[in-house]
């Protein structure tokens, strides 16, 4: 048996060495894992689907060297887990139900989630599926990519919230306070949101299928970009000061809701039915609004300036000092309408009904109305320069009072002539008003 010398200049004076030690401390190995850890996280977080399993199979399914490198840090759910789509049953924490909540427990749940969102140990998903959650307070709370699904939140305080990418399908939040609340790509399919407080939420990339938003309040919300069509019912709700531009609410019943000041600009409303609802101020700018149901509809003061019409039906609607350039009203339904003052420059009105509508002060210079009904429509004080009323229908006592010339370009005697006698007062009164001695007839008639 060979005895080794007791102290280091012995082992040199000798030249015996003792074996070399081949395992690395347990800091080192320790070390050096939790750094190829936070490597390989950062990098799988640009990866998708097969890739990003195979780097987790070959990271952590190695069972044999875990066993044998002791004291090194290895966790059962990889940091990078939250990118997963569907995580595994083993890493699925157990929801709490309703018998078994309690304050304390939801606190406990809410520190481990958010260890788990800053990737520190002891930290552990939220899954409050099936809670009974009605009235908590849960202000400011962090409960991003959260799974609430099913959960009674009726009435609860989530003001200031973080819910981004939470699960909330199916969850019910009858009257709760969403004020503020980040809402951002979250699943909210199927939820009852009725009466709900959504001032100020952002909702951008939100799913909302089936979810129901009667009588919501969803003032200055930002659902920008957001698919409406599908959302169960958006009728009474309040969407004033509310960001929709772009948003696809085509089809969607919005009867007698609430769009004051709203930014609907380039939104699909087509086929939408919008009776009585408000839009005053709105923006629907470049808006679809083809063949929507706009009866008795408030639109004062409205931009729609390159927006579609077409086929719209407006009966009885109100566009006060609205403004329309550019927009297209073809075949659009402007019965007994109030258009006092709106700004129709180089519209286009071809074939629309504008039969007993008030056109008072109107500005429809360059506009198309070709083929028109004008029968009993008030234009009194309406700008018609450049406007094109081939084939429009007029009344035979012709009785309104223009500021622009009335000539065969504009008004062709061959669609709708006017009576000979009428047309020679007309012509009279206005070369009277032009002060024209040579044009004025010795008696200046009357305009009837």
């Amino acid at each position: 048996m060979t005895v080794w010398p007791e102290t280091k200049d012995e082992r040199r004076g000798t030249g015996a060495f003792p074996p070399r030690r081949r395992r690395k401390p347990v800091q080192n190995c320790e070390a050096i894992w939790k750094g190829r850890i936070r490597r390989v996280t950062h990098a799988v977080q640009q990866l998708e689907g097969k890739a990003l399993n195979m780097c987790y199979t070959h990271l952590f399914c190695n069972t044999k060297r875990t066993q044998s490198l002791k004291g090194a840090v290895f966790m059962k759910k990889p940091l990078f887990a939250k990118f997963f789509a569907a995580p595994t049953a083993e890493e699925t924490t157990e929801s709490i139900s309703a018998q078994t909540f309690t304050a304390q427990k939801l606190g406990e749940v809410l520190a481990q989630h958010e260890k788990w969102l800053l990737d520190e140990d002891g930290g552990q998903q939220a899954n409050l599926s099936n809670a009974n959650l009605s009235g908590i307070d849960l202000k400011y709370a962090q409960l991003k990519v959260s799974d609430l699904g099913k959960a009674n939140l009726t009435d609860a305080n989530l003001e200031r919230a973080s819910l981004e990418n939470a699960y909330l399908c199916e969850a019910t939040l009858t009257g709760a306070n969403l004020e503020y609340t980040n809402l951002r790509d979250a699943n909210l399919s199927g939820a009852d949101l009725s009466g709900a407080h959504l001032s100020v939420t952002t909702l951008c990339g939100a799913q909302l299928e089936a979810a129901d938003i009667r009588d919501a309040d969803l003032n200055s919300a930002d659902l920008s970009g957001v698919d409406l069509r599908r959302v169960k019912n958006l009728s009474t709700a309040d969407l004033s000061d509310a960001r929709l531009r772009g948003a696809d609410l085509s089809g969607m019943q919005l009867q007698n809701s609430s769009l004051y000041r709203a930014n609907l600009s380039k939104a699909n409303l087509s086929g939408s039915d919008l009776t009585m609802a408000g839009l005053v101020l709105s923006n629907l700018r470049e808006a679809d609004l083809h063949e929507a149901v706009l009866h008795r509809g408030n639109l004062y003061g409205t931009v729609l300036d390159g927006a579609n019409l077409s086929g719209a039906h407006m009966q009885g609607i109100r566009l006060e000092e609205a403004h329309l350039r550019g927009a297209i009203l073809q075949s659009a339904d402007l019965q007994k309408g109030n258009l006092e003052y709106a700004d129709f420059h180089g519209a286009d009105l071809c074939r629309a009904d504008l039969r007993g509508a008030n056109l008072e002060g109107a500005d429809l210079r360059n506009a198309n109305l070709k083929e028109a009904d004008l029968r009993g429509a008030d234009l009194h004080g309406a700008e018609l320069d450049g406007a094109d009323l081939q084939g429009a229908l007029l009344d035979d006592d012709w009785t309104m009072v223009v500021k622009s010339p009335f000539t065969a370009q504009n008004i062709p005697n061959q669609h709708r002539p006017l009576p000979d006698e009428l047309h020679s007062k007309c012509m009279a009164y206005m070369a009277a008003e032009a002060g024209c001695a040579e044009c004025q007839s010795e008696s200046e008639p009357e305009l009837e």
